[in-house]
């Protein structure tokens, strides 16, 4: 019996001890569940606004439903991405956010409720001031910055004045978000001011268009070290991205042979003092400015001694030894039974012998279809010659179709071949494409000759087949 009851005594101890530990355990997590009405895919991802690595996708089951848990280091900002939609979600530990629209009218139905929903319910009425009624953000971006001056600032003081009306007036939000959201809505209207030069130009098709010294008189100094406002604001991020944007150009207008990347960094170095920023600033711009870089190794070296972080510095380090192993003469990557438009799959094995021209492209890619009659007039000037063309499609296996309807629609030539899993296909990967389009240059005994090659459209093309004796 004596034992029994010590037994029991030290059970209820355990019982005690992890009872505690558990209720001591901090809350690291937030649950984002919901359904959507009438789904027309089947799945949806969720991305850190100021962190491009993190995109988790989740499956919506037959009924729309998902749930799913979400580890986090910090409060964050994300987008519910559903097909085209984004839903902005302002998640913090110990969360749960239902979220709950009809796709075909996602406006008049979302709805988010649960703990910690006011933000996010807050952020999304926010999202839809200054648009019209149907209208995309781009497409009202466009009208916006087509404006004269002054009806360009006076839309940005009334979208300004809606947005703290709307700030003030809603219930449920902290103080401390109050305040930083106070100074989002400022960074907004000042990265406004300080983009219009430069798109106006742009829209109006106007090369020499200047803003006036009384716009000018409205732009604030920028200052680059608010780590708070850096850590909370993509309209702070906005800001100095901008303000670095334009020095680069600044300098490129005096010297378009300089490498984009390599004068972003000297301009990262020479404005920016806060190491943290610093180090995010360095790292978002050399994710794609490294496999860009008129020579890599330069631009590299100039990379780590900007950034200091070495979670970055790995990451960036493990794509730079990508780049470099895509040098002139070293073996190509291969791509392995592609589909192949004509009947069948092909493999780059197969078109050993000759040399080989690579366009990867997609259907959605504006760039890619302006370069369509370049490239068609490149393949005529050198259909006789020992060369291939060759164009990759990276669209989704959803956009199949698309892509079959767009061979026949636009008349492409050469071998059109669809890649096996779009972006994350084992030759897109093994090129470091980030961005497209992209052109890649193979020798008849596949090694690279060039993995960033001129586009049609270039002069740099021709010159470069005729270097290889054509």
């Amino acid at each position: 019996m004596k034992k029994s009851l010590f037994a029991l005594i030290l059970a209820l101890v355990f019982v005690s001890c992890t009872e505690k530990k558990a209720i001591d355990t901090p809350i690291d997590y937030a649950v984002i569940s919901g359904t959507i009405s009438n789904a027309s895919v089947e799945e949806i991802s969720i991305n850190n606004l100021f962190d491009s690595d993190f995109s988790k996708k989740i499956k919506l089951d037959e009924n729309g439903m998902f749930r799913d848990t979400m580890k986090l280091a910090n409060n964050d900002s994300y987008n519910l991405r559903y097909s085209r939609t984004l839903v902005p979600l302002f998640v913090q530990k110990g969360d749960h956010l239902t979220v709950n629209f009809d796709a075909e009218k996602v406006d008049s139905t979302l709805y988010i409720s649960g703990k910690g929903s006011a933000v996010s319910n807050y952020l999304f009425k926010k999202k839809n001031i200054g648009l019209e009624k149907g209208e995309a953000p781009r497409n009202a971006m466009m009208r916006v910055y087509a404006l004269e001056e002054t009806s360009f600032i006076d839309t940005l003081v009334a979208k300004k004045m809606k947005q703290e009306y709307l700030l003030s007036n809603t219930d449920g939000l902290s103080e401390d978000f109050k305040k930083n959201e106070q100074a989002n809505i400022a960074y907004e209207y000042q990265s406004s001011l300080l983009d219009y030069n430069r798109i106006h130009r742009y829209i109006s098709k106007n090369p020499a268009f200047e803003v006036s010294e009384s716009f000018k008189k409205k732009m604030k100094t920028v200052s680059f070290e608010k780590e708070e406002d850096f850590n909370f604001s993509e309209n702070y991020r906005a800001l100095i991205s901008t303000s670095l944007m334009n020095r680069v150009q600044d300098t490129l207008e005096k010297d378009s042979t300089l490498d984009y990347g390599t004068v972003y960094l000297e301009a990262i170095n020479n404005a920016v003092k806060n190491q943290n920023i610093k180090n995010k600033l360095a790292y978002d711009n050399a994710k794609n400015a490294v496999t860009y870089a008129n020579d890599p190794k330069v631009y590299y070296d100039l990379y780590l001694q900007t950034a200091v972080d070495e979670t970055y510095n790995k990451k960036i380090t493990e794509i730079y030894n990508k780049v470099a192993a895509l040098v002139k003469g070293s073996a190509s990557p291969k791509f392995v039974d592609y589909e192949n438009n004509a009947g069948g799959k092909t493999s780059l094995a197969d078109l050993k012998g000759k040399y080989v021209y690579v366009d990867v492209w997609a259907t959605w890619c504006g760039p890619c279809i302006r370069e369509i009659p370049a490239l068609k007039q490149v393949e005529k000037e050198f259909h006789a010659k020992n060369i291939e063309f060759v164009s990759i499609s990276i669209d989704a296996e959803k956009d199949h179709g698309k892509w079959k309807e767009m061979i026949v629609d636009k008349e492409l030539g050469g071998m059109q071949l669809f890649a096996d899993n779009a972006w994350q296909s084992q030759f897109i990967e093994d090129y470091v494409i980030k961005g497209i389009h992209r052109f890649i240059l193979i020798d008849p005994d596949g090694n690279i000759v060039d993995a960033d090659a001129p586009r049609p459209s270039s002069k740099k093309l021709v010159d470069l087949f005729e270097e290889v004796e054509l």
